[in-house]
C-alpha cells in the first residue's frame, strides 16, 4: 500500500512536470511568433529612408529620403563611394520610428528581397550593399506592399572614379572670402540641371579689383567637405576657364581657387560637372562684364520754407523738417533725360511691374563693391509666379524674404514687417547703415553723384487734432485723403520755388494703382505720393519709388508721459519703416510689406508690430509674440527699447533709455521708403509736441564728493538763477518748457531771469533768433512764473487756522502728488485777505474728473507728514488745516484726511488772477557761495552731443547756432551748469581721563552725531551722520558742504561724563581747512571695598588688638589673562566691629584682572592669641556693563606656601576673607621626685615617681579655693611627669573680646600618692598672665616639682580581685555552655536516626 508521503511526492512530481510542459510551451509560442514575423508582411504607411553606414545612421536623413506618388512605391537614386578596392555599406529602412531589414541579405550590384521586418535599433541583422570601387550610383525601388507582402529592389552601377570624379545627387555651394567662408550660404547655392544629373549651375555677380579665394563646398555623410584645386588657381580676366581634378584636402584655405578679378563688376557663371572625360571633374568659370546701369542726373532741391495749406480753415498745421527722395526709373536714367523726363509712364499694370531695373542694378553692384551689406533691397513688384528674373542674373541676393519674391524661397505673410535689416543704430553722421554699410537709399551724395535720384529737403504738415483723453496729437494719415501731399511748382525747383502742399479730403487725393496688380474686382484707393499732382496724370500715381526721412526733435515729460498720458509714437503704412530714438533703432518695420502697423511706447519703453517675420531680427531688439493691446491698437509681437542708450553727454551707449529725464531734447529718425509699386499708404501720429530750434538750460548740483548722507539736502538746497542777454540786451517774458521734479509746466522768464534747481531744466523752444550772440549768467534766483493755469481746477490750502508752525521750519514747503506719492509737486502761493494760500491745478484722470491726491511737507530730504485727499469738487476744494500730522525724518507713510487734521470747504476768498503764477524758486543756503561752478555747450541736433565749449565761470557766451553751419538742420543746443559744492572735513578727537583729569587706557568706541544748519535758520538738522570714536580712532565726517554750521554731540553712556575741548569746539561755521573737534570723557569709576570677617574663640570679635594687611600684586598671568599692575597699593585694617572690618574702597577707571593678598598681621605684644596664617587672594574683574565699568570681587583662600596663580586655580573660593582666632593655649606640667635640692632643682640621683595623682581645679584667684572648678585629674608616668594640656589662659567670656581681658587662676594638688608612697600636700595656685611662651609648641607652659618622703603599704582593694575572678568566671560560663551544646547536638543525632519515614520517603 502506498503511504502518505509516497502519494504526496507523487502529486508534487506531477505537479512539477506540468510546470515544465507549460514553460516549454510557451518557449514554443514565443520562438513560433518569432518565426512568424520573421516571415514579414505589408509595413504601414509613412515616409521612408536609407539608414545606415553611408550616413551614419541618422534617422530621417532627407538626403537618403525615399519618394513616393502613390504611398506604395518608393523610389531613390544615391550616390556612394566605392573608394579604390570597393565598400560594403550596412544599411536599412527607416520609417517613423521603426527600422526594417533582413538578416543575412547581401545586394552586390543589386537584387532584391522580401519580407522586410522591424528589429529595431539592433545593427546586427542589418542588410549590406556591396559597392565596387569608384563612385557608384544606386536606384532603390521599395514595395510597401507586394503580394501581401514588402519588396525591396536594388541596383547600382560604377558612375565614375571616386578619386577624381566628384559624387552626383549632392547639394554644392561655394565658399570663400567672398562670404567669410560660409559652408552652405544660399547665395551661392549651386542648382543642379534638372535634365542632367552630372550638372549644376551657379551665376553670381563679384566686384573686381580685390581678391576672392575659394573652394566648393558639400557635407555627405556628415562630413565637410572642401573640393579645391591642388597648388591653386588664379583666374584674373574675362573668360571661360575648366579648373580639373578637383579633390578635397579637408582643410578650407589650402589649394584654393582665387578669382583675382580687374575691373568692375563682373558676372561669375560656375559649371560643375562631376564627371568630366571619365576620369576628372570640372569647375568650369565663366567671366564676364556686368551691365553698368546709365547714369542721370541727380538733384538737390530745397522748398520753400513751410508747407501750403490748402485746408487752412478747418487744418492747423504743425511743419516737421524732412527729406525726400526719388528714386529714378530706367527712362529717366536713359540717355540722362533726368528727373520726372518720362516718355511713357505707365506703372499701373503688372506688365510694367519693374521699372527699376537699373536703380536696382546700381543698387547691386552698390553692395557687391561693399560685400558686408548682405541684403539689398530692390524696387518693383516681384509677386509673380511665371517671372525667370533672367534680367537680374548678377544681382546681389534679389532673393530674400524683404523683396516678397513670390514662388522663391519662402516669404513671409505680405502684412509681415521684416525686423533685422538695417542695423540697431544710426553711423557718426545720422545716416542708415546696415552690417557697417551706409545704404544708399537716404545717403544724397551717393543718389544725386551717382545721378540716380532727386533729393527735396523741406517742411512736412502734420494735422494738429486730439486724441481720445483730449490730449493735443499730431498725425498725417493718408488713408481715403484724409491727410495729403504734394510738391508743386516743378519748374521753379532749381530757383527754389518748389513748394510742399496739404490738402484735407478725397478732393485732394492721388490714386494708387491696385486695380492694375490686385485681379478682378480690385479697386484703386487714395495713398500717399508727394511727387503725384492730380493734374499730371488724372489724379492717378505713377512714382511709386520714394523715400522720406523725417526727424522729429521733441522733449518728453516725466516717466515718458505727456501731460500724464503715455507718450506714443504710432505708424501703418508700407513698404519699410525703420524709426530711431536718438541715433537707436527702435521700430523696426522694414521689408517690402502691405500695410502694417506699430507703435513706440515711451512710457512702457516697448515697441509693438501687428506682425514680423523673426528671420532676420537683431539681439538688441528682439520681437516676441503675444496679444498687447497699446492706445487702442491690438499688436501681436512687442520688443524692450535696446539697451544701447547714455545717460551722459553721448546719446548712444549701454544703457536703457532714460524717459525720466524731462526737457531732454530727443530726435525721432523716421526712415520711409516706398518700392514695392501698386499702392502707398503712410499714417504717422505722435502725442508730444515737436520743437523746431531749441535752447535747454539744464541744472545739476554734481554731489560726487558729498557725504552720501547729504546729497540728498545738498541737492536742494539752493535755486540758482540764471540771467539771459540776447545780443547784449536783457530778454523779458522768454517762454519755456519748466521742468520741476519731473512735471513740465509753462513759464516764462522772471524779467531776464529763469531759475532752476538741481534736476531742473529750462527749454526754450523757438524763442531766439539764429545766429544771435546769447549769454547766460547765473546769478541771484527769482521766483518762478507759470502760466495757462486752469484757476477752475485748484486746490487750495489755507494755514489761518493752523496750530503747528513747525510745519514750515527749514524752509518746508506744502507739496501735493497725484501719483499716490510716487512724485509730489511744490504747491504755488500767492497773498490775499492778509495771508498766504497755497495752490495747485488739479490733475484729471482718462474721464476728464478730478483725482485724489497726498499733500505733504517738503524739506530738503524729501517730502513727509504725508495725508491722503479725495478729489476735490466745487464745493470741497480748499484744505483748511488745523494741526497737521506729524512724523519723524524719513517716515513715508500715508493716512487719509480727518476733522483733527483738517477741513475741507468749499474756497471763498479771492483766487489767483488768471494770468502768471510764481513758485518761490528763491533758496539760498549757507552753501550758496560756495560752489565750483562749470558749464558746457553741446550742440544736440545730431545722433550724439556734440561739444561745442565749455569754461569754469558762471557767464557763458555763444552763437545761437549749430557746431556746423547747415540751414538744413534745425538749432538745437543744450547748455549744461554743474556746480560742485566745496566740501571739507570734520575730523573728532576722543580723549578719556579719570576725575583727576589723568589719561588713562580706554579704547572704547562713543556714537557722535553731526548735525547741520545748511539753510541758515540755526536749526540743526540731523541727517544721520554718525560715527564711532576712541582715543585710538578718531573719526572724520567728510564730503561736508563749505559754509555750513555745524555741531557735534556725543551720545555718552553712563559711566562717563562728556566736556568738549576749549579751543577744538564742537560746533562752529565749516571752512575750506575743515575743522577738529576734541570730546573729553570723564569715566565715573567702578569701586570696590575688600572686606575681613574676624571670630575669637569662635565668638564674632569685637576690637583692635588685630591688624590685618590688604596688599596689590605685580602683573602675573593666572588662567590666560594677565593681571594689571597693583603692588604699589597697601591698605591696613585693625578695628573689628561686630566680627566685620574693611580696607578702603578701591577705585578703578580701566578695565582689566587686579589681584591682591590679604591676611593676618603677627601679633607685636604678646602671645595670648594664636594668629590665623590663611592668605586670601582678592581678584577684582572690572568689565564694562552696558558701557559702565563694574568691578566684581573674588577671595580665593589658600596658604602662605602657595603661590598666587595655584591658589586662584584651585578656587576655593570664599565669600569674604574669614580669619578665625583663638585664644593660645595653655599646660602645667608636675614633676614626682623622691627629693629635692635646697634651690628646688632635682638632683640627678632623684627617683621620679610613677603613678602619683594630681587634681587641676579652676579657681577664682590665687590662693583661693572659691568656686573650684575641676579640669582634670592626671597620673605621673614612667618619667614621673604629667601634664595639663589645652588650658584656657582667660576666664570664660572674658578673652579680651570686646575689651574685657582677665586670665584664669589654676589650682593643682595631689590628690594620690605613688606606691609606696605617702599621700603629699603638695599643692599650688598659677595664671599664665605674663607666663612663659613655648613657640615650638605655641602655648604658655608652667611646671613645678612635687616631692614625696614618706613609704606607704599598698592596698590592693577588691578591684583588683574583681578584674581577675571576672576572666575566671567568664572562662567557666563559656566552658559550660560548650559542654551543653554537644550534648544537645548528640541527642539530636540519635533522634534523626529513628525519624519515620513519609509517604514519600522523606524523614
Amino acid at each position: 500500500m502506498i503511504n502518505k508521503t509516497s502519494k504526496v511526492a507523487a502529486r508534487s512530481l506531477t505537479a512539477i512536470t506540468l510546470i515544465i510542459m507549460i514553460i516549454i510551451s510557451c518557449i514554443s509560442a514565443v520562438a513560433v511568433n518569432k518565426d512568424v514575423q520573421s516571415t514579414g508582411a505589408v509595413l504601414p504607411e509613412g515616409k521612408f529612408y536609407l539608414i545606415g553606414d553611408m550616413n551614419n545612421w541618422t534617422e530621417a536623413d532627407p538626403e537618403y529620403k525615399l519618394t513616393s506618388a502613390d504611398g506604395n512605391k518608393y523610389t531613390g537614386t544615391f550616390y556612394l563611394d566605392g573608394g579604390t578596392s570597393g565598400k560594403t555599406y550596412d544599411f536599412k529602412l527607416y520609417s517613423n520610428g521603426s527600422w526594417y531589414s533582413k538578416s543575412n541579405v547581401t545586394f552586390d550590384k543589386g537584387g532584391e528581397v522580401t519580407g522586410l521586418y522591424d528589429n529595431g535599433e539592433d545593427t546586427t541583422n542589418n542588410m549590406k550593399l556591396k559597392v565596387p570601387a569608384g563612385n557608384n550610383e544606386v536606384d532603390i525601388t521599395f514595395y510597401r506592399e507586394y503580394s501581401g507582402d514588402n519588396r525591396l529592389e536594388v541596383t547600382s552601377k560604377v558612375i565614375g572614379d571616386s578619386n577624381k570624379n566628384l559624387p552626383k545627387g549632392k547639394t554644392y555651394y561655394l565658399t570663400g572670402q567672398m562670404n567669410e567662408w560660409a559652408k552652405a550660404d544660399a547665395n551661392y547655392k549651386f542648382t543642379v540641371d534638372p535634365k542632367d544629373s552630372n550638372h549644376y549651375t551657379l551665376t553670381f555677380g563679384m566686384y573686381g579689383g580685390k581678391p576672392y579665394s575659394l573652394k566648393l563646398y558639400a557635407n555627405y555623410n556628415k562630413v565637410d567637405h572642401y573640393f579645391g584645386k591642388t597648388g591653386g588657381y588664379e583666374i584674373k580676366n574675362n573668360g571661360t576657364y575648366d579648373v580639373t581634378g578637383l579633390e578635397d584636402p579637408v582643410s578650407e584655405t589650402s589649394n584654393n581657387i582665387t578669382l583675382n578679378l580687374t575691373g568692375g563688376l563682373k558676372s561669375v557663371k560656375v559649371d560643375i560637372y562631376c564627371e568630366y572625360g571619365g576620369t576628372s571633374n570640372c569647375l568650369r568659370f565663366t567671366i564676364s562684364d556686368v551691365e553698368t546701369p546709365d547714369h542721370g542726373i541727380g538733384n538737390v532741391y530745397t522748398a520753400k520754407s513751410g508747407v501750403i495749406n490748402h485746408s487752412e480753415s478747418t487744418t492747423e498745421l504743425i511743419n516737421v523738417k524732412s527729406t525726400f527722395y526719388d528714386y529714378y526709373v530706367d527712362e529717366e536714367l536713359q540717355s540722362n533725360r533726368g528727373w520726372r523726363n518720362i516718355q511713357n509712364p505707365n506703372f499701373r499694370t503688372t506688365d510694367n511691374r519693374e521699372p527699376y531695373t537699373k536703380f536696382n542694378r546700381a543698387i547691386s553692384n552698390y553692395a557687391l563693391e561693399n560685400s558686408a551689406w548682405k541684403l539689398p533691397l530692390y524696387f518693383g513688384n516681384f509677386y509673380h509666379k511665371g517671372d525667370d528674373y533672367n534680367q537680374y542674373i548678377g544681382f546681389k541676393n534679389l532673393v530674400n524674404d524683404s523683396n516678397t519674391m513670390k514662388g522663391y524661397e519662402s516669404i513671409p505673410d505680405m502684412y509681415s514687417s521684416v525686423p533685422g535689416l538695417m542695423d540697431t543704430t544710426l553711423n557718426d553722421s545720422k545716416e542708415l547703415v546696415s552690417n557697417g554699410v551706409t545704404v544708399p537709399y537716404f545717403n544724397s551724395s551717393w543718389l544725386v553723384n551717382k545721378g540716380y535720384g532727386t533729393v527735396v529737403h523741406s517742411d512736412f504738415p502734420m494735422r494738429k487734432t486730439t486724441d481720445g483723453n483730449g490730449q493735443d496729437y499730431y498725425e498725417f494719415d493718408s488713408t481715403n485723403g484724409t491727410d495729403n501731399c504734394y510738391f508743386d511748382n516743378y519748374d521753379q525747383a532749381g530757383s527754389g520755388g518748389l513748394t510742399m502742399n496739404y490738402g484735407a479730403g478725397s478732393n485732394y487725393g492721388i490714386y494708387d494703382a491696385n486695380s492694375g496688380y490686385g485681379g478682378k474686382g480690385a479697386q484703386n484707393g487714395i495713398g500717399f505720393f508727394p511727387f503725384d499732382r492730380r493734374s499730371d496724370h488724372s489724379n492717378n500715381a505713377y512714382d511709386f519709388g520714394f523715400g522720406m526721412r523725417l526727424d522729429i526733435d521733441f522733449t518728453l515729460g516725466a516717466n515718458g508721459k505727456t501731460n500724464g498720458e503715455n507718450t506714443v509714437f504710432n505708424f501703418s503704412g508700407d513698404d519699410d519703416l525703420w524709426v530711431y530714438l536718438d541715433g537707436v533703432l527702435v521700430l523696426d518695420m522694414g521689408g517690402d510689406h502691405k500695410q502694417s502697423s506699430g507703435c513706440i511706447d515711451f512710457s512702457t519703453l516697448k515697441t509693438y508690430i501687428n506682425n514680423i517675420s523673426t528671420k532676420y531680427q537683431k539681439e538688441d531688439l528682439t520681437y516676441k509674440s503675444g496679444t498687447y493691446d497699446v492706445d487702442g491698437s491690438t499688436y501681436g509681437y512687442a520688443a524692450d527699447f535696446p539697451k544701447l542708450f547714455s545717460n551722459s553727454t553721448a546719446r548712444t551707449g549701454s544703457s536703457k533709455f532714460n524717459n525720466n529725464n524731462v526737457n531732454a531734447h530727443h530726435t525721432l529718425t523716421v526712415f520711409y521708403m516706398e518700392r514695392g509699386m501698386i499702392e502707398s499708404n503712410l499714417k504717422v501720429g505722435f502725442n508730444f509736441e515737436p520743437i523746431s530750434d531749441s535752447l535747454d538750460v539744464n541744472k545739476t548740483v554734481d554731489v560726487t564728493n558729498v557725504n552720501d548722507k547729504l546729497k540728498t539736502a545738498v541737492k536742494n538746497a539752493d535755486d540758482f538763477g540764471f540771467a539771459i542777454q540776447e545780443n547784449g540786451t536783457d530778454v523779458s517774458n522768454k517762454k519755456y518748457k519748466y521742468s520741476d521734479n519731473g512735471t513740465i509746466n509753462n513759464a516764462k522768464t522772471n524779467g531776464n531771469t529763469a531759475t532752476l534747481s538741481d534736476g531742473d531744466s529750462a527749454s526754450f523752444n523757438s524763442q531766439f533768433t539764429i545766429d544771435n550772440n546769447l549769454t547766460v549768467t547765473e546769478g541771484t534766483p527769482k521766483k518762478t512764473i507759470i502760466s495757462n493755469m486752469d484757476t477752475d481746477s485748484l486746490i487750495y490750502l489755507d494755514t489761518k487756522d493752523m496750530s503747528c508752525s513747525w510745519f514750515f521750519n527749514n524752509g518746508a514747503v506744502p507739496a501735493v502728488s497725484f501719483d499716490n506719492g510716487n512724485t509730489f509737486h511744490q504747491m504755488f502761493s500767492y497773498e490775499t485777505d492778509g495771508r498766504t494760500i497755497y495752490y495747485y491745478e488739479s490733475e484729471k484722470d482718462n474721464s476728464g474728473n478730478n483725482k485724489g491726491f497726498i499733500i505733504g511737507r517738503k524739506d530738503d530730504m524729501g517730502v513727509w507728514n504725508r495725508v491722503r485727499f479725495s478729489a476735490i469738487t466745487e464745493n470741497t476744494n480748499c484744505i483748511n488745516v488745523k494741526a497737521w500730522r506729524s512724523t519723524s525724518t524719513g517716515d513715508i507713510s500715508v493716512v487719509d484726511n480727518s476733522d483733527s487734521i483738517s477741513k475741507v470747504t468749499k474756497f471763498t476768498l479771492t483766487p489767483p488772477s488768471s494770468g502768471d503764477y510764481t513758485i518761490d524758486t528763491t533758496k539760498s543756503s549757507l552753501i550758496a557761495p560756495y560752489y565750483d561752478t562749470t558749464w558746457a555747450l553741446y550742440d544736440v541736433s545730431g545722433t550724439s552731443p556734440d561739444l561745442i565749449s565749455t569754461d569754469d565761470t558762471k557767464t557763458s557766451n555763444f552763437q545761437y547756432k549749430n557746431k556746423v553751419n547747415d540751414d538744413l538742420v534745425s538749432t538745437h543746443l543744450r547748455l549744461d551748469y554743474v556746480n560742485t559744492p566745496q566740501v571739507a572735513n570734520i575730523t573728532v578727537n576722543k580723549s578719556v581721563v579719570d576725575k583727576s583729569g589723568t589719561t588713562i587706557t580706554d579704547d572704547t568706541q562713543f556714537d557722535v552725531t553731526l548735525k547741520l544748519d545748511i539753510n541758515g535758520d540755526d536749526v540743526y538738522q540731523d541727517y544721520g551722520l554718525t560715527g564711532k570714536i576712541s582715543q585710538s580712532s578718531p573719526y572724520t565726517f567728510t564730503g561736508i558742504p563749505v559754509g555750513v554750521k555745524y555741531k557735534v554731540e556725543e551720545h555718552t553712556p553712563s559711566g562717563y561724563k562728556v566736556s568738549y575741548g576749549t579751543t577744538n569746539k564742537n560746533e562752529g561755521t565749516l571752512g575750506n581747512s575743515g575743522a577738529t573737534v576734541d570730546v573729553i570723557n570723564t569715566v565715573t569709576p567702578a569701586s570696590i571695598t575688600a572686606g575681613i570677617t574676624k571670630t575669637l574663640d569662635r565668638m564674632v570679635y569685637d576690637g583692635s588688638t588685630f591688624q590685618f594687611k590688604l596688599v596689590g600684586l605685580a602683573p602675573t598671568t593666572v588662567g590666560g589673562v594677565t593681571t594689571e599692575d597693583t603692588h604699589l597699593v597697601t591698605d591696613t585694617v585693625s578695628t573689628v566691629v561686630d566680627g566685620n572690618a574693611a580696607f578702603n574702597s578701591i577705585d578703578y577707571s580701566t578695565e582689566g584682572t587686579y589681584l591682591y593678598k590679604i591676611t593676618e598681621e603677627p601679633l607685636v605684644d604678646g602671645h595670648d592669641y594664636q594668629t590665623d596664617s590663611s592668605v586670601y587672594i582678592f581678584k577684582v574683574v572690572v568689565a564694562k556693563d552696558n558701557g559702565v565699568l563694574k568691578a566684581t570681587g573674588t577671595y580665593y583662600r589658600g596658604t602662605s606656601s602657595q603661590p598666587v596663580d595655584k591658589i586662584i586655580e584651585a578656587n576655593n573660593t570664599t565669600n569674604i576673607a574669614s580669619f578665625e582666632n583663638t585664644s593660645t593655649k595653655a599646660q602645667a606640667t608636675v614633676l614626682k621626685v623622691d627629693k629635692v635640692n635646697p634651690d628646688g632643682t632635682v638632683p640627678a640621683d632623684a627617683k621620679k615617681l610613677e603613678g602619683a595623682e594630681f587634681t587641676l581645679y579652676k579657681v577664682d584667684a590665687d590662693r583661693s579655693k572659691d568656686n573650684m572648678v575641676k579640669v582634670a585629674t592626671a597620673t605621673t608616668d614612667s618619667n614621673g611627669e604629667l601634664t595639663f594640656t589645652d588650658l584656657d589662659i582667660f576666664k570664660s567670656g572674658k578673652n579680651g573680646n570686646g575689651g574685657t581681658k582677665e586670665y584664669q587662676w589654676y589650682y593643682v594638688v595631689e590628690t594620690a600618692s605613688a606606691e609606696g608612697y605617702t599621700l603629699s600636700t603638695n599643692e599650688q595656685w598659677f595664671s599664665f598672665d605674663g607666663g612663659n611662651y613655648d613657640t615650638t609648641k605655641n602655648c604658655y607652659t608652667h611646671s613645678f616639682v612635687a616631692l614625696n618622703t614618706l613609704i606607704t603599704v599598698p592596698y590592693a582593694g577588691i578591684n583588683y580581685l574583681m578584674q581577675h575572678n571576672f576572666i575566671l568566671y567568664g572562662t567557666l560560663v563559656l566552658g559550660l555552655g560548650a559542654i551543653c551544646s554537644c550534648g544537645y547536638m548528640l541527642r539530636k543525632r540519635r533522634l534523626g536516626a529513628k525519624a519515620p519515614t513519609n509517604k514519600h520517603g522523606r524523614k
